[in-house]
């Protein structure tokens, strides 16, 4: 009986795709979900709000801020976004 020895170069993990319901797909396509996608890129661009990316242990890679607050609202659809997004906001503000 023999071993392999040999070095394989792994390929790179590919990310877990996320299967959304026909809820979540509804909210996606709404028109509070562009305002609210506008709203947390806003604050992704703005450095007076704190938005690093955040380790997920569903995925085998960090999820982007937007990605992370979209997917939320889409799994509360009885959420009022406008308010989430205010208290969002509230949250990450770095205080200087």
């Amino acid at each position: 009986m023999s071993i392999d020895h040999t070095v394989s170069k792994q390929e790179p993990a590919k990310p877990t795709v996320d299967r959304f319901t026909l809820q979540q797909q509804a909210f996606f396509r709404s028109e509070a979900a562009l305002k609210a996608k506008g709203e947390l890129k806003l604050m992704v661009d703005d450095p007076n709000y704190n938005t690093r990316e955040t380790f997920s242990a569903k995925h085998e890679h960090d999820m982007p801020f937007v990605d992370r607050h979209m997917k939320y609202m889409s799994e509360h659809p009885k959420m009022n976004p406008r308010h989430y997004l205010s208290n969002l906001q509230l949250m990450t503000k770095i205080k200087r």
